[in-house]
C-alpha cells in the first residue's frame, strides 16, 4: 500500500486482513475501510486478496462497488502490451465478467484521495454477517460551505454489475445540505438500478429496501455532517 497526496495505491495481491488493520489506509480512505470490515469473515479475509475480490467482479461484494463509487482505477498488466489503467465503472461487463483479456492480470487499484471533509456513506443489508448483501450502497460525499461539492455513489446486490447512482449524485451536487429531500433523491438512485429476483429475495424487495436505505443513510451522514459544521 502506498499513498500520496492525490491517490492511494493498494497491490492486488494485498490481503485483506492486512488492508484492514492499516490504520494509515483507515485515515487515508475511510470508506474503503468500513467496506473492507463487511467484507466475508476474518477467517477468510487472512487469505482473501484486495485484487481478488475487485476482479472477480461479483455484483453483490463489497470491493467491486466501492472501487466504482470512489472513482477508483483498476491497473491491469499484460507481458506483452505493458500496463493500462481502466476506471472502475469501465471494468464490470455483467456478473463475473470484466474487461480482462486473457493475457491480462489486475495488479493494483488507484483509490482517489476525497479529504478529511467528505462524508461516508455505507450500509447493506444482509441475511447474516458476512453473507453477500441483498442490497447495499457505498460512497462518500463531500461538501463545501454548505452545499455538496462532490458526490460518488454505488449500489451492490442491485443489478448484474455494481451500478452507479448517477441520477442521484447529480442531483445532489450543487445541492445545499440543509434542503436536500433525502427521499427524492432515493428514488433518484433507485431508477438507475436493475434488480434481480433470486432465491434470496425479489426485485421488487430490492428495490424498496434500497429506497429506504438510501434515504435513511444519506440523510444520517448529511446530519453527522451539519453537526460537526
Amino acid at each position: 500500500v502506498s499513498h500520496t497526496a492525490e491517490t492511494t495505491r493498494i497491490a492486488a495481491g494485498t490481503r485483506q486482513a492486512v488492508a484492514l488493520a492499516d490504520a494509515e489506509l483507515k485515515g487515508a480512505q475511510p470508506v474503503f475501510n468500513l467496506a473492507l470490515s463487511h467484507v466475508g469473515h476474518h477467517q477468510t479475509r487472512n487469505r482473501g486478496t484486495i485484487g481478488g475480490s475487485v476482479s472477480l467482479g461479483e455484483p453483490a461484494a463489497e470491493m467491486p462497488a466501492t472501487a466504482v463509487a470512489l472513482g477508483a482505477e483498476i491497473e491491469i498488466h499484460s507481458r506483452d502490451r505493458g500496463v493500462r489503467l481502466v476506471k472502475a465503472e469501465e471494468f464490470y461487463l455483467g456478473p463475473y465478467m470484466t474487461v480482462l483479456e486473457p493475457d491480462e492480470l489486475v495488479t493494483a487499484i488507484h483509490y482517489p484521495r476525497w479529504g478529511s471533509d467528505a462524508i461516508t456513506v455505507f450500509r447493506e443489508v444482509a441475511q447474516r454477517p458476512g453473507d453477500f448483501a441483498l442490497v447495499g450502497l457505498v460512497g462518500r460525499v463531500r461538501v463545501a460551505q454548505g452545499k455538496i461539492a462532490e458526490a460518488g455513489l454505488a449500489w451492490f446486490g442491485m443489478g448484474p454489475t455494481p451500478i452507479k447512482a448517477r441520477q442521484a449524485e447529480a442531483a445532489l451536487i450543487g445541492a445545499s445540505v440543509s434542503d436536500i429531500d433525502t427521499r427524492a433523491i432515493a428514488e433518484l438512485a433507485v431508477a438507475d438500478t436493475d434488480p434481480f429476483t433470486d432465491h434470496h429475495a425479489t426485485a421488487h424487495y430490492r428495490r424498496t429496501v434500497g429506497r429506504r436505505i438510501f434515504g435513511r443513510t444519506l440523510g444520517e451522514a448529511l446530519n453527522i455532517q451539519q453537526a460537526a459544521a
